[in-house]
């Protein structure tokens, strides 16, 4: 994700806290693939590169079903 300091739930996301999320692995499109669940925020990196875009990764362990839809 693009991190931004301005947004209130990246800026309060920790290791060890529970979220919810959907996740869009293919795009947006009509007819792609999501999944949404539940989990454990389990470590995060931040990375900021020479043209100055700072990204976030954030790993995380699943703590229910996983739902898969599309778009």
């Amino acid at each position: 994700m693009n991190f931004n300091r301005e947004d209130a739930q990246q800026v309060t996301l920790l290791a060890g806290s529970s979220i919810a999320f959907i996740v869009y692995p293919e795009g947006a499109d009509s007819g792609d693939r999501t999944f949404t669940g539940t989990g454990i925020v389990t470590g995060m990196s931040t990375n900021n590169s020479i043209d100055g875009v700072v990204s976030r990764s954030v790993t995380f362990q699943g703590t229910g079903a996983l739902t898969i839809a599309t778009v």
